[in-house]
C-alpha cells in the first residue's frame, strides 16, 4: 500500500505587492533629494540674477562710484587731511577718479606672500582690466606684481582689446609694509584709528618693469611715495610716472618742481629703508599732479 504525500498548494502572487517599512523610507529619501535639489538650482537662480543687477548697476554708476567688492574700512585716508570740509570739497576733484584703483591695488598686495607687499592694477575707461601681486615665479626669483598684471592685461588686449585698452590704460601700483603705529584720533571722521596695520612706502617700477610697461602701451604709472619726514611734510603722496619717466610728485601743497621732485625722490629712495618712516605714503592726487584716466 502506497502512501500519496499531498503538497500544499502555493498561493497565487498578487499583481502589486505591499511594500515593507524599507521601500518607503527609500521612497521618501528619494523625493527629499530631489525636492533639495530643486531648491539649490532655484536658489543658485537667484544668486545669478543678484550678480548680474549688481554688475549693470555697477557698470552704470560713474567710475567714482565704482568701488571694488570686500571693501577695506581700515585704510583711513580721511586721517590725512585737516577736516572733514576739506575731504569733501575734494570729492569734486580728481581724487575719487583713482581712489576706487587704489583700493583695488591695496587690496593685491594684501594677497602677497613677502614682507613687503606689492600690488598693482590697470584702469581702462574707468574700470579694472587687469591686476596682480608680487609673489614666488620658480622657487627661485619672484614675479613682480606690475608683471603679474601685464601677464593679464596682454592676455585681454590678446582676446580683441587691441589698442582701444592700450590707449587708455593706466597702471596704479602700491607697497605695504607693516609697522608699529600707535593708536591716534582721526579728526576728520572722529573716529579713534587703532595701532598697527600698514604703511605705504615707495613702490616705483624697476627699469625691466617700465620696459614692459612701455612694450604694452602703457604711458602713465601711479605709484605710492613716502612722505618725507615731519615738519617738512605729513600729507600722503602718489607720484606718476609718463612715458618711463619720474614726472612731478604729487604732494599736499601741490606740484613741486622738476629739481625738488628728484631731490625729493633720492631722499624718499633712502626713507623708504628707515624703519623710521611716516605712517602713510598714500593719501590724495593733487589736480597739479595727476594725469587722466
Amino acid at each position: 500500500m502506497s502512501l500519496r504525500l499531498r503538497g500544499r498548494r502555493a498561493r497565487p502572487a498578487l499583481s502589486s505587492p505591499v511594500p515593507n517599512g524599507a521601500a518607503l523610507n527609500q521612497a521618501q529619501c528619494l523625493a527629499h533629494q530631489q525636492h533639495h535639489q530643486h531648491s539649490s538650482q532655484q536658489q543658485h537662480c537667484r544668486n545669478q540674477e543678484r550678480n548680474r543687477e549688481e554688475r549693470e548697476r555697477e557698470e552704470d554708476s560713474p567710475p567714482h562710484l565704482r568701488h571694488p567688492h570686500h571693501h577695506h574700512s581700515k585704510y583711513q585716508y580721511e586721517s590725512l587731511y585737516e577736516s572733514s570740509d576739506e575731504f569733501n570739497k575734494e570729492t569734486n576733484n580728481l581724487l575719487n577718479k583713482h581712489y576706487y584703483a587704489l583700493e583695488a591695488a591695496i587690496q593685491q598686495a594684501e594677497k602677497s606672500p613677502y614682507l613687503h607687499k606689492h600690488g598693482c592694477v590697470i584702469v581702462s575707461r574707468g574700470k579694472v582690466v587687469a591686476s596682480g601681486h608680487n609673489r614666488p615665479a620658480n622657487g627661485i626669483s619672484s614675479l613682480h606684481a606690475e608683471c603679474a598684471a601685464l601677464k593679464e592685461f596682454k592676455k585681454k588686449v590678446t582676446r580683441g582689446g587691441g589698442r582701444r585698452l592700450s590707449a587708455s590704460a593706466v597702471m596704479f601700483v602700491v607697497r605695504l609694509h607693516p609697522h608699529s603705529r600707535p593708536p591716534h584720533h582721526s579728526p576728520s571722521t572722529s573716529t579713534d584709528v587703532p595701532a598697527g596695520g600698514w604703511r605705504l612706502l615707495l613702490s616705483a617700477p624697476c627699469d625691466a618693469c617700465v620696459r614692459a610697461i612701455q612694450a604694452a602701451g602703457i604711458r602713465t604709472v601711479f605709484f605710492s611715495v613716502n612722505s618725507p619726514p615731519p615738519p617738512q611734510q605729513r600729507g600722503g603722496r602718489v607720484g606718476r610716472m609718463k612715458n618711463g619717466a619720474d614726472a612731478e610728485d604729487s604732494t599736499r601743497n601741490g606740484s613741486v618742481g622738476p629739481d625738488e621732485s628728484q631731490s625729493q625722490r633720492e631722499e624718499n629712495k633712502a626713507h623708504a629703508s628707515s624703519p623710521e618712516g611716516d605712517e602713510d605714503a598714500i593719501g590724495r592726487i593733487r589736480r597739479g599732479g595727476s594725469a587722466r584716466v
